[in-house]
């Protein structure tokens, strides 16, 4: 595993968007990693919600949704969170795939999220939804 990238800020996530950078992994051990994203809401909506898939492939460029979808943090992030409100999502993530790049889908009047995403050690902690 190449650890030349191991946290990604994306600020004012407030479309359906890529994140700004990928993870550069080459691949992942047998056993995976965890994906932290400590998600702050910034909007003052109440019905902001925030989904996040991983998406990966050998080339860190062209992102699109029909790349390999290799994890999902399922549910809707920001229900009933209040605005600089925080919650920490976890994601174990298991590829060949050389890069890693999360997709937010946002949704609401108007949505607002701060995101950082970091690998961290595992995998002995639950995945949370």
């Amino acid at each position: 595993m190449r650890d030349t990238n191991l946290l990604l800020t994306d600020t004012a996530v407030a479309a359906d968007a890529f994140s700004a950078n990928a993870f550069n992994l080459d691949g992942t051990p047998a056993q995976g990693i965890w994906l932290q994203f400590h998600v702050t809401k910034t909007g003052a909506d109440a019905d902001e919600r925030l989904d996040i898939r991983i998406f990966g492939k050998n080339a860190d460029s062209g992102w699109a949704l029909t790349d390999d979808e290799v994890g999902h943090v399922a549910g809707q992030i920001g229900s009933g969170l209040a605005t600089s409100g925080v919650v920490v999502k976890y994601a174990l993530v298991q590829t060949k795939l050389n890069y890693l790049k999360p997709y937010f889908d946002v949704s609401g009047t108007t949505p607002g999220f701060t995101i950082v995403t970091s690998v961290v050690s595992g995998p002995d902690q639950p995945q949370t939804a």
